[in-house]
């Protein structure tokens, strides 16, 4: 019988559609990252996911860093409940460019406006 997994979930900012222009820059990945030996009391292997924003990884501390080394990466590791509870905590607070995507969506509505407005 096949093994079925599933390696990966996206969490999209409060009120962004999934087919936004901006879906990927804004969007948190849960990703699958192994399953590894439990090491502490040689309990059972635990299943390890990352939480991404494009290049980053979010790590257990809630910074985000760009490369993170291989012996950092139990600091980058959660389980898939820990992950999922990050990424819809940090979802609405992804900045590009000092934006969120609330307040990116908001910047764009006035340039709009203002461009309306200067040629109508």
């Amino acid at each position: 019988m096949p093994t079925e997994t599933i390696t990966g979930y996206s969490y999209y900012p409060t009120g962004m559609a999934l087919d936004d222009v901006d879906a990927y820059t804004f969007a948190i990945q849960v990703t699958y990252r192994g399953t590894y030996p439990h090491r502490r009391n040689g309990g059972p292997p635990v299943s390890w996911y990352s939480v991404e924003n494009r290049t980053r990884s979010l790590s257990r501390a809630g910074n985000w860093a760009f490369q993170i080394q291989r012996f950092q990466y139990q600091q980058y590791r959660f389980t898939l409940a820990e992950a999922r509870e990050w990424a819809m905590k940090m979802v609405d607070s992804v900045e590009v460019m000092g934006l969120t995507w609330a307040q990116w969506g908001k910047s764009h509505e006035i340039k709009s406006m203002e461009e309306a407005r200067a040629h109508g």
